[in-house]
């Protein structure tokens, strides 16, 4: 019976041996599946920050396209604007070069005469 037991032990032994290499074996089975999925959100966020760069890349140059071209129009409007200006007040100073002693007669005479 001796034997037996031994032989039991040994049995209950290379069981034990089978489940300590079957749970290392799984352990770095699972530290290799956790590497892999630290890589693929490493890889994700890589691919996500280039994707954002380039989409903020293409936004600021959009904007200062839109900007450049919005300025132009701006610029555009207050020449044109102070054209007018300046062409009012050019006629404006002729009409009262010629009509300036007119006017002032007639105010005088208003004023003569009430």
């Amino acid at each position: 019976m001796g034997q037996v037991l031994k032989k039991r032990d040994d049995i209950l032994e290379e069981i034990i041996k089978n489940l300590i290499d079957i749970d290392e074996k799984a352990k770095n089975k699972i530290n290799e599946i956790h590497q892999k999925e630290d890589n693929i959100e490493e890889e994700i966020n890589i691919k996500l920050k280039t994707e954002k760069e380039k989409i903020d890349s293409q936004y600021v140059l959009k904007k200062k396209s839109l900007k450049g071209k919005y300025d132009n129009i701006y610029q555009e409007n207050c020449n044109r604007i102070n054209e007018e200006k300046e062409n009012q007040i050019a006629f404006l100073r002729q009409k009262y070069n010629e009509d300036g002693e007119n006017i002032v007669d007639r105010i005088v005479n208003s004023i003569i005469n009430d």
